[in-house]
């Protein structure tokens, strides 16, 4: 029981943190036009990168995903 308490607020503290560091960092971007330009050109970067040239990366964390799922399932099943 306390492990799921634990996840639920570890969940929560994360999700509030990164919504208040993206809003931070969307002030910041507005505050001036030097800023907003520098805004345009993170996002313009993050457009770019290529899903073909990270897939495999992408795989490796999907697979990895996968692996951890059925470890906690079986975990859950065989109550150990």
């Amino acid at each position: 029981m306390w492990r799921w308490m634990l996840s639920v607020i570890v969940t929560i503290y994360v999700t509030v943190y990164t919504v208040r560091t993206l809003w931070q960092y969307q002030r910041w971007f507005r505050s001036s036009p030097r800023f907003t330009v520098m805004g345009h050109y993170a996002v313009v970067l993050l457009l770019r990168a290529r899903v073909r040239k990270f897939g495999g990366e992408l795989l490796k964390i999907l697979l990895l995903s996968l692996i951890l799922a059925g470890v906690v399932g079986l975990h859950w099943v065989l109550d150990v």
